[in-house]
């Protein structure tokens, strides 16, 4: 049998600013202010960092652009389809959950992405070998696309409208 323990809201608030690293601030640095709050939201950058900075001691402004930038923290898409910055470790475990959904089976993420599913491994093979000699951005990834007959269709959804849709599934 479980007995209940009242809570009473100051303990509730206390326990939920701890958690999140608001009350104590976190000592350490921004891949130690992202481990404790597990997932951070990464749009808009701007107010991304200064997350990280209200939850440190010793706040150092632009610290998680330095840390995406060098790869020691990732910036993914994941939950409801937004972007979050996480560490290597978190991102492995939550991302093959969020793939295990296969979401972009569904017809409603197919028409959002304006995609059909025998467009996806053609699409996965495209996005790997226009990647493989470095980062590109949107507008070059859907000049790739334009260049293939199979998948010209998608040059739209990969620089605008669904673009986000697009691409969520390839970060899982």
């Amino acid at each position: 049998m479980v007995s209940e323990v009242p809570i009473s809201t100051s303990q509730l608030l206390s326990w939920r600013l701890r958690r999140n690293g608001l009350e104590p601030l976190i000592e350490g640095d921004v891949s130690e202010v992202v481990t404790r709050v597990v997932a951070l939201r990464a749009w808009p950058a701007d107010i991304a960092d200064l997350s990280v900075c209200v939850r440190q001691v010793r706040p150092e402004p632009g610290a998680l652009e330095r840390a995406l930038t060098s790869g020691e923290l990732i910036r993914s898409y994941a939950f409801r389809g937004g972007s979050y910055v996480f560490t290597h470790d978190t991102a492995a475990v939550l991302l093959a959950v969020r793939a295990t959904t296969r979401v972009w089976e569904t017809p409603r993420f197919q028409q959002q992405a304006d995609f059909r599913l025998d467009d996806w491994e053609p699409l996965r093979e495209a996005v790997r070998g226009a990647l493989a000699t470095g980062p590109k951005t949107r507008k070059e990834l859907s000049v790739h696309l334009s260049e293939m007959d199979a998948l010209k269709h998608l040059t739209v959804a990969a620089t605008g409208v669904g673009s986000d849709s697009l691409y969520k599934p390839l970060h899982w």
